[in-house]
């Protein structure tokens, strides 16, 4: 398997139905909304097992791209990073 696509590998038509596919929030549960077929997660959002895999499906067979509000820190943050260790 290769991860370099040459013009023989690519197909427009087939570019535009995986573009085209509607994303139903329904599917990915710890989603809060979906924007222009974008998944939105909460920052806060717990990181298990079920999330990551949520998210693999999500960039594998889903839209592609997902966001995440409010999971960097703002500019008066002097702790550490919410997702490390303490």
């Amino acid at each position: 398997m290769t991860t370099w696509f040459t013009a023989a590998d690519c197909s427009l038509d087939d570019f535009r139905a995986i573009c085209e596919q509607k994303t139903d929030l329904a599917d990915y549960p710890h989603a809060t909304e979906v924007a222009d077929g974008v998944l939105i997660y909460p920052g806060t959002v717990p990181y298990t097992l079920e999330l990551r895999a949520e998210l693999v499906r999500a960039i594998m067979d889903g839209p592609g791209v997902v966001v995440f509000t409010g999971a960097s820190r703002p500019p008066s943050w002097t702790g550490p990073p919410p997702c490390s260790p303490s």
